[in-house]
């Protein structure tokens, strides 16, 4: 329980378990992108590619850890994730007769360690947070020292502060939390975001108006 508690309150760990937090839901939320994709498509070949993709997911996450919260040694599992996943991708997740597709597999390889990384930016609004409440509070306290008479405007201070950085956590988590779910989480299970042209006014083949037929 000691070593639990010291993982939230020791200045030397604290950091690093909330990043390794934000990595833990992006391999999980990434993998669980990549199990839905295949179970829409149910072929061999997307099962083969999506794990693929699943593999190499789970190497930018050992290659995250090693590199940013826990530096050290990188793992022998982490190069037999990338090879095994890469070589799948390559023989099951690339459409060899679509020029397009083989040009973009090192930017895909690229983009999926940028969208793991992604996920700190929830380490990043909380940091933030944690700041700003630092300073209104340092700026309480100056003011507060400054003369007896002005606890009052310290406290008043202090309220405002923390009401205005609790109000703007709930809107930067609502944010970043539906950003990396239209996009990261999206791009990954295969979703693309797409509509139709709004003609209010247009009409269609048979002369009816567009808004007739949404009603």
């Amino acid at each position: 329980s000691l070593g639990g508690a010291r993982c939230l309150t020791d200045p030397d760990v604290r950091n690093a378990t909330v990043q390794a937090f934000c990595f833990t839901l992006a391999v999980a939320q990434l993998t669980v992108g990549h199990v839905l994709a295949a179970m829409h498509t149910r072929s061999w070949r997307s099962f083969c590619g999506n794990l693929g993709w699943t593999l190499i997911i789970w190497g930018n996450f050992l290659l995250a850890m090693r590199l940013i919260v826990w530096p050290g040694s990188f793992p022998v599992a982490m190069y037999w994730l990338y090879g095994c996943g890469l070589g799948l991708v390559i023989v099951f997740g690339v459409d060899w007769h679509n020029i397009a597709d083989v040009f973009q597999l090192p930017f895909s390889v690229i983009g999926s360690f940028s969208d793991l990384l992604s996920y700190i930016r929830l380490f990043a609004v909380g940091m933030a947070g944690s700041c700003i409440a630092q300073s209104f509070n340092g700026m309480a306290v100056d003011v507060v020292k400054s003369s007896p008479w002005f606890i009052l405007a310290g406290i008043v201070i202090v309220l405002f502060g923390h009401l205005l950085n609790l109000a703007m956590g709930f809107l930067g988590v609502m944010v970043h939390g539906v950003r990396l779910n239209t996009l990261e989480f999206s791009n990954h299970v295969g979703l693309t975001w797409s509509g139709v042209k709004y003609h209010p006014f247009a009409k269609d083949k048979d002369g009816n108006k567009e808004e007739e037929q949404i009603k």
